[in-house]
């Protein structure tokens, strides 16, 4: 039996960046995929949508089609809400440029949390962020198997995952499939020795998530 707690959900960029998103609703079912296919409509996406799902399908692990499942309860068309997407920003810095190209979503969900922290006012000069400070050599971050003839010696390099591996001679590899948050933000916040270096969710961010999920709690008398 597949049960999914969807008391209250999460939308946006989760688990560290995500908001609460209450649904009042237990899901369950004697199929993975057909449980996880009906909760993809509820937020109203397409199955197919999800790599995991859509391969489970192709390999015959369950349904996804609407008319070879059985909802019983509620009908999805009662529960289905729209849910706000992650968007990932891998926008690169006049001197601290990312290339992302082919990279999978594990790379740059990572990456995208690790930018978001150069995303700040910079200490040296509160009037840009800390991803437009000049940097002399120029800073390339690569990730993905592509860099399409980008790669200079000349520059600062840093490859980023397996992908990347074949490079390691020309800058400073991160190693992994995809490599954790946290060491991408050792990599590159040695760039910045001045910044404190955030943690992959830091205290701001953690006492969000416990005040949002005391707040959960309360509601539910659960605390």
């Amino acid at each position: 039996l597949t049960i999914v707690d969807a008391l209250v959900a999460q939308e946006g960029f989760g688990p560290v960046y995500g908001e609460p998103k209450e649904m009042g609703l237990l899901i369950a079912g004697d199929n993975p995929v057909a449980v996880d296919a009906v909760c993809m409509r509820i937020m109203w996406l397409k199955p197919t949508d999800s790599p995991a799902v859509y391969l489970a399908y192709i390999q015959g692990i369950g349904p996804m089609e609407e008319e070879n499942i059985e909802v019983v309860g509620n009908s999805i068309e009662e529960v289905r809400t729209f849910f706000l997407l992650p968007e990932i920003n891998l926008s690169s810095g006049p001197h601290f440029k990312i290339f992302a190209e082919g990279a999978c979503p594990g790379c740059k969900g990572y990456l995208h949390f690790v930018i978001h922290k150069l995303r700040r006012p910079d200490p040296k000069n509160p009037e840009r962020q800390l991803i437009e400070r000049p940097f002399d050599p120029e800073v390339n971050v690569f990730i993905g198997p592509y860099e399409n003839g980008k790669i200079s010696e000349k520059k600062k390099n840093i490859f980023i995952g397996l992908c990347q591996s074949h490079n390691a001679s020309k800058g400073e590899l991160v190693m992994g499939c995809p490599p954790h948050a946290e060491a991408m933000m050792n990599a590159i916040f040695k760039l910045f020795p001045d910044v404190p270096r955030p943690s992959y969710a830091d205290e701001s961010e953690e006492a969000k998530l416990e005040g949002m999920l005391k707040e959960i709690l309360q509601k539910f008398q659960l605390t």
